[in-house]
């Protein structure tokens, strides 16, 4: 949690939490009344992108346990996000990206079972989309050892994220502040 002091004259406890990009939360010091401290909080210059903003009391803080759920949430979002986002693969004997969205990897997971079926000819192919180096997506042509590499690289891919996940989570888990549970980031 990053916190930035603001001194209001006479109550040197006024603080701002700042626990993600989308919360502000107001700490009022002892001197202040909630209402003053907004009052004087309006007169000053706010950065442009403060938005939204939730003003509490020190008590109506979030819990340990909240932070630490919010950043669970937060870091599966990445996880996914960053599968969703793909992986790349030189099965094709070059560097491609290919998709890794739920629909695309069971699409890959049906290409990859169609190559293990019995009776397949010598010359057999299967196509699937990936982009080259510049960026153009096309469905490839793949042989039978090209798409069961790209589906063992996609694996591979998702196991990483999937480990980086779960180290990430035992982090927030064994944090002991709120502002040790926000330098965890993906």
């Amino acid at each position: 949690m990053n916190v930035i002091v603001y001194d209001l004259p006479g109550d040197p406890g006024l603080e701002y939490h700042v626990p993600d990009p989308w919360v502000l939360q107001l700490t009022v010091g002892q001197g202040s009344s909630l209402a003053d401290a907004l009052a004087s909080v309006a007169q000053q210059a706010l950065p442009l992108s403060a938005a939204n903003l939730v003003f509490t009391t020190d008590d109506q803080l979030p819990t340990l346990a909240q932070v630490r759920n919010r950043k669970t949430a937060a870091l599966r979002a990445a996880c996914q996000a960053a599968i969703f986002a793909g992986f790349a693969s030189a099965a094709l004997g070059a560097s491609f990206l290919y998709p890794a969205g739920e629909t695309d990897q069971r699409n890959l997971i049906a290409s990859v079972t169609a190559s293990l079926l019995p009776g397949l000819p010598a010359s057999w192919t299967t196509p699937f989309w990936c982009a080259d180096e510049a960026g153009a997506w096309a469905l490839r042509d793949h042989t039978v050892a090209q798409i069961q590499q790209a589906g063992l690289d996609c694996k591979a891919f998702v196991v990483a994220q999937q480990q980086k996940l779960a180290t990430l989570l035992a982090q927030v888990a064994a944090a002991d502040t709120a502002d040790a549970v926000a330098a965890i980031v993906w």
